[in-house]
């Protein structure tokens, strides 16, 4: 998928074509200086990449009322990054001829160096801002150009208008910038309990949207609910249950922000799972194995492994002690189980889930 960057730009602009790249002004009508020309190219690609940093945009940036400015605003110093490698490999925009500023209510010793040093910006680059809206660090990037809002803004319309999201890695990559952008991870901490995943848009402005992020995810067979916040001035693509989390996870819409991924990871680590066997498994798994010894050795009371295997779901601890004791590979576990469940959810009969938990 191409598009024209010519046919995007206003017919008064002055456009030189050179061999593959166009350079673009125009002419003040009132006073001041006119803009200097930018360089682009005559066309985009629009890739996975770039759709992924475009809808990561689309979530965190805006577009100002002046019409000379975009804005990208965020906490994670990953998606700071993948802003300013998308302006300047699609855009040809230097990173510092940018504005950046750092909001939070405190700053810390060392957390303008760590911006700094993260984004390979100078020094002076960066300006310090006292905000008391902003709990964390937040750098606003800012990037002043009538040219290039004006190009970004019917280049987002081209795309929307588009059969992008007919395209499965497209599809994905679109989900997962938004995702960065406007998910969450929704936990319940005492009890090590997801409660949901969501994208939270704004109800007056971004109704379509939320219902164009819920037409992809039925696309890509992940259930999810619209439901209006109004109390809040909000609409929630809600997505629940351990299947659709997964599907989430190993579609790699929740991988984009470095930190939603952890909180999967980490919650994952941390959860209990119990994998379903065979009848004839569960006999090879306890082969020369007594049961009473087994429990002392995993801590475990003797009734409650007991039940587990009366009940064929077997915790994943177990399940890896035995196969040690008896030097059962891991090819021939992950081929015998047939599903995995977790304290609070149904039995997901997924092989690459259980191949996946059974090496976290």
């Amino acid at each position: 998928m191409e598009i024209s960057i010519i046919k995007l730009l206003p017919k008064e602009w002055k456009i030189i074509k050179q061999r593959k790249k166009i350079k673009v002004y125009y002419q003040n009508k009132g006073r001041g200086n006119s803009p200097k020309p930018m360089i682009l190219n005559k066309t985009l690609k629009i890739t996975p990449k770039f759709i992924e940093s475009w809808a990561l945009y689309l979530g965190d940036g805006k577009i100002s009322k002046d019409e000379y400015h975009l804005e990208f605003t965020s906490r994670d110093i990953d998606l700071c990054q993948n802003i300013l490698h998308f302006f300047e490999k699609y855009f040809g925009i230097n990173k510092n001829k940018i504005s950046y500023t750092l909001r939070t209510r405190k700053i810390k010793k060392d957390s303008l160096k760590n911006w700094q040093n993260y984004l390979a910006l100078d020094d002076s680059k960066i300006r310090l801002k006292a905000s008391r809206r902003h709990k964390n660090e937040c750098l606003a990037i800012q990037v002043g150009s009538r040219i290039l809002r004006t190009l970004f803004l019917e280049l987002t319309k081209q795309i929307l208008k588009s059969k992008f999201t007919e395209n499965s890695t497209l599809r994905k990559a679109f989900l997962s910038g938004l995702f960065a952008a406007e998910g969450s991870i929704n936990t319940m901490k005492k009890e090590n309990y997801i409660v949901y995943m969501g994208y939270h848009l704004s109800l007056i402005k971004e109704k379509k949207l939320a219902e164009l992020i819920k037409s992809c995810l039925e696309k890509e067979a992940i259930t999810s609910t619209l439901i209006e916040r109004k109390d809040k001035n909000e609409i929630l693509v809600q997505i629940t249950s351990w299947s659709n989390y997964w599907k989430m996870f190993n579609k790699g819409i929740i991988c984009l922000s470095e930190r939603k991924k952890k909180t999967i990871l980490n919650h994952m680590k941390q959860m209990t799972f119990y994998f379903q066997v065979s009848e004839k498994f569960k006999k090879t798994l306890l082969s020369g194995t007594n049961k009473r010894k087994l429990a002392k050795e995993l801590d475990m009371k003797y009734l409650t492994l007991y039940y587990q295997f009366r009940n064929n779901l077997i915790n994943k601890s177990v399940v890896l002690r035995l196969s040690e004791i008896n030097k059962i590979p891991r090819n021939k576990i992950i081929s015998n189980i047939s599903g995995i469940k977790g304290k609070t959810t149904k039995i997901i009969n997924n092989k690459n889930f259980v191949s996946f938990i059974f090496d976290l």
